[in-house]
């Protein structure tokens, strides 16, 4: 086993907070992504060592390697991402020595219930938590570096100390939260390095960050789900914000949107493009 390795479960795998806050705290030097269809995917491939912004190395791996590609990595100091809890048993059970497992984010849904406003837990995922940790693992929550480490209850429905949290009412709603409709009006739309340019801005802010299109909505911080908008020029796109000095943050990405992504206009909006 690399001891330099550090292992974290998000599937967003390489966006801001990654690269920004993970990535400096522990010195790593190269990423290993472990998930079977990314490594299939030459597209989504792209994406994150895009995304890495030439940092560091990035490597991928499917589950059933991760073993080996841990034990080939020429770095003592690993960030190794997986997308999903069944994507780290998957790996434990071929072989793969996980001694510490941070859950970094599990999105809301269904069934799910909130640990963290970035980790969210259902019956299934407190099954395989238990599973995971029977194979050797400890699991704890931490989604950025100055989190607490809070383990999780055995039902997997609850975290043994609770992460500090400002209370929502010391602050107004109308400070965290703030939302407008944006045209894109570059020529090329909001393609790889456009999308890269806005998650950068993105990432620089403390408030979460939200980009819809239709039924799609994706966070502004994930390269690969801004390219999966595919808005190209004239397309409105809502952004909101919510967290502190929201307003702020919605202006400078309004300022990004007007300039076309600093790539120069191509039309002028108008509310009856689409």
């Amino acid at each position: 086993m690399n001891s330099g390795c550090y292992f974290r479960v998000d599937p967003r795998l390489v966006h801001a907070t990654t690269m920004s806050s993970w990535v400096p705290e522990l010195g790593a030097q190269a990423l290993l992504l472990v998930d079977s269809d990314l490594v299939e995917d030459q597209r989504r491939r792209t994406i994150c060592e895009l995304s890495a912004m030439g940092q560091l190395e990035v490597l991928f791996s499917s589950e059933e390697r991760a073993k080996h590609a841990v034990a080939a990595c020429r770095t003592s100091n690993v960030l190794v991402l997986f997308s999903s809890l069944a994507s780290v048993e998957r790996a434990m059970k071929a072989g793969l020595v996980v001694a510490r497992l941070n859950i970094g984010h599990l999105p809301a849904g269904p069934g799910r219930r909130e640990l963290h406003p970035a980790v969210h837990l259902g019956p299934e995922d407190a099954a395989a938590v238990a599973r995971i940790e029977a194979l050797g693992a400890e699991v704890f929550v931490q989604p950025l570096p100055r989190d607490a480490a809070t383990a999780i209850e055995p039902d997997g429905l609850a975290i043994v100390s609770s992460v500090h949290r400002e209370p929502v009412r010391a602050r107004t709603r109308s400070a965290m939260f703030a939302a407008a409709k944006f045209c894109v009006v570059n020529e090329r739309g909001l393609h790889l390095r456009a999308a890269q340019t806005l998650a950068q801005l993105a990432g620089t802010l403390s408030a979460e960050v939200k980009v819809g299109h239709g039924t799609e909505c994706v966070n502004a911080k994930s390269l690969l789900g801004l390219t999966t908008l595919a808005a190209g020029l004239g397309t409105w796109l809502e952004v909101s914000v919510e967290g502190n000095d929201a307003q702020k943050g919605l202006e400078a990405i309004r300022n990004l949107f007007a300039t076309g992504f600093g790539e120069g206009v191509a039309m002028e909006p108008t509310e009856g493009n689409s």
